[in-house]
């Protein structure tokens, strides 16, 4: 899968994991968590506060809530088990649009210009050497 750091609680490798398997942050690991647990009904909705008291909890204790470790533990085993599916949890990501191809293509055209644009301008500055990309000996 990938590498954390051995030192990190078993909690918190887990937590960490299932934001990277299911693509999305851990405040929303969080929520989903609490969704797992108390039931997805709108009488049970997460009192904001509670829910980021337990969350900077998390960040600066390392503390993770029984119904997080419980959520995290089993998206985790899912995945090792290759039974794995996001869309289990309610996490679906929209395909790119028409729009959004265009931009992340004009983006990328721009970058290139602009770091070609950069090289070329250092070349001219320090004058003809024979070397094309520092570093130069």
């Amino acid at each position: 899968m990938f590498a954390l750091d051995p030192d990190l609680p078993e909690d918190v490798s887990n937590v960490l994991k299932s934001a990277a398997l299911l693509e999305v942050s851990e405040f929303r690991v969080f929520e989903l968590a609490y969704a797992a647990w108390f039931g997805p009904s709108g009488d049970d909705e997460p009192d904001p506060k509670a829910l980021d008291r337990c969350f900077f909890d998390y960040l600066y204790r390392d503390h993770v809530p029984t119904w997080v470790r419980s959520f995290a533990r089993e998206v985790v085993r899912r995945a090792q088990a290759g039974s794995f599916d996001p869309a289990d949890y309610g996490i679906t990501h929209d395909p790119p649009t028409p729009t959004m191809i265009y931009l992340g293509i004009r983006y990328a055209v721009w970058a290139a210009l602009t770091l070609g644009f950069i090289i070329a301008s250092a070349q001219m500055v320090s004058g003809p050497t024979g070397c094309y990309l520092p570093p130069c000996y």
